[in-house]
């Protein structure tokens, strides 16, 4: 069952730390520049934009333009509008996000992306014409480097999305990683290497189930590229400040944040499960001493790191079902401390005929005193309601009477005296029943209404709990995929 492979049952005080969560420690000295590292350094021309790119691009810039309300590039001086930048994407790789990127940024982008996520032929043709660099799953990397660092030679922007994890061999770096060291090791052919910005980017990317339509890019300040020593910086270095940038994602949910939603998580799940087994005549096994798997956890604070959007999703979503709950667990006190009323049918009886027959009563009293309503709204008179004090209601008494007196004289002047004196005993026989409608709805009408939809309400909470697991679910599928390898159902 999905909801068991969310959950494990608890074995140890605490959990392994996972690869890639460890704490950082990072010396700071290798984020300063060395002095006089190249004295002349050359400058580069402003990139050109070929017809292709500028066609595809404006296309592309419209059709997002209809999905998102608003697309902003923050911090965009980070990369700066000519010179080799590398941009490091802090995020799963995916088509659909590097389209996102080149329409963003001002300057041409060449994105470096595998071949297997460019599937259909609309993908291929805007591939070609946004001229991206596809590689094979199986191609040499040393083919990618080479091509990606005549690029940055030229003074071109080059993007690259960041591995979600290390490959298997402990020797080969992030592809992003060995891109820059080995433009950084070649200065030479690199025309004065320390030119290069390896920036990283930030991506808040809105995920179904979360209401908000607006992208947020941010470019990160670039990581140094040369040490105190005026040499460029290991491999160990470059990827340490590398982590180092990731781990900061602004989008990210606050250490204290992520707690309380794996907490709320957790018993969301309990809940899923507890309710599943119930359902089972036969079974016999309780939820207690299940908590959220180690699987699960990585996931989180790993999409916390490199897809918050996502987890955003997932907490407006289990806002939205804790809400749900809140109101319910009010009309179940109010059910429970409405009085000896509810237990009697007759009386039951009555306020469902009342509310019936009295409604167009109250609803022609509150069409004929919407003029009185606007003036005491206008004059503050309603602000205070029944707390209000003795000057205040002798205001709205005389704002009544002149109210009801200009009402009158109108009807007067299109009718005769007799119309008029008619009107005006309608206006307060209905102003008075719409004050007792209003008691009426409020303490009995309303309370019997939601007694009557109270079990369809707790159908539509369980559904919403369950769309929440299925979204989560479909979390992890995609977290797996990104990730190479499968996960299994064992709760181990």
């Amino acid at each position: 069952m999905l909801t068991q492979c969310l959950l494990s049952q608890k074995r140890a005080s605490a959990l392994p730390a996972r690869e890639g969560f460890k704490p950082l420690s990072i010396n700071f000295d290798m984020m300063t520049q060395a002095e006089g590292a190249s004295p002349d350094p050359p400058s580069f021309p402003l990139p050109m934009i070929s017809s292709r790119f500028s066609l595809f691009r404006g296309m592309l810039r419209i059709w997002l333009a209809l999905i998102f309300r608003r697309i902003r590039l923050l911090q965009s001086q980070n990369a700066p509008p000519r010179g080799p930048v590398l941009l490091v994407v802090n995020h799963p790789a995916s088509f659909f996000d590097a389209l996102l990127f080149l329409a963003t940024m001002e300057r041409p982008v060449r994105c470096l992306l595998r071949a297997d996520l460019i599937r259909s032929s609309l993908s291929r043709v805007l591939a070609w014409g946004l001229e991206m660099l596809p590689f094979g799953p199986d191609e040499d990397q040393a083919n990618v480097i080479k091509t990606a660092k005549g690029l940055l030679r030229e003074g071109c922007a080059v993007m690259v999305f960041a591995e979600e994890r290390l490959t298997a061999e402990a020797s080969r770096p992030w592809m992003s990683i060995a891109i820059a060291e080995c433009s950084l090791s070649d200065p030479d052919e690199m025309a004065a290497a320390h030119l290069l910005k390896i920036v990283p980017v930030h991506l808040f990317l809105p995920v179904a189930p979360s209401q908000s339509d607006e992208l947020l890019i941010q470019l990160a300040a670039p990581i140094p590229t040369i040490g105190t020593d005026g040499k460029e910086p290991s491999r160990l270095a470059l990827e340490t400040a590398l982590r180092f940038a990731f781990h900061r994602n602004p989008f990210r949910l606050q250490p204290a944040n992520l707690e309380t939603f794996m907490e709320d998580l957790q018993a969301i799940l309990l809940e899923e499960l507890e309710e599943d087994w119930a359902a089972r005549p036969d079974w016999k096994q309780k939820a207690d001493g299940f908590v959220l798997s180690a699987y699960i956890t990585g996931m989180v604070k790993s999409l916390n790191e490199t897809h918050p959007g996502r987890l955003v999703g997932l907490r407006e979503a289990m806002d939205s079902l804790a809400e749900k709950r809140r109101q319910l667990a009010l009309r179940e006190f109010k059910l429970e401390t409405a009085g000896k009323w509810i237990k009697s049918p007759f009386r039951k009886l009555a306020v469902w005929m009342e509310g019936i027959a009295g409604f167009p009563v109250a609803l022609y009293g509150a069409i004929n005193h919407l003029i009185v309503a606007a003036v005491l709204s206008w004059l503050g008179l309603l602000r205070r309601g029944l707390d209000a004090p003795a000057s205040d209601w002798i205001g709205r008494g005389v704002t009544v009477v002149c109210c009801y007196a200009a009402q009158v004289a109108l009807v007067a002047r299109f009718t005769d005296r007799a119309g008029a004196g008619y009107y005006l005993l309608s206006l307060i026989i209905s102003g008075v029943y719409m004050l007792r409608y209003t008691w009426l709805y409020r303490r009995r009408a309303s309370i019997l209404l939601g007694r009557a939809t109270m079990a369809g309400n707790w159908r539509d909470l369980a559904r919403r709990r369950k769309e929440l697991v299925e979204n989560l679910n479909l979390a992890r599928e995609r977290f797996t995929a990104t990730q190479g390898f499968g996960h299994t159902s064992s709760a181990s």
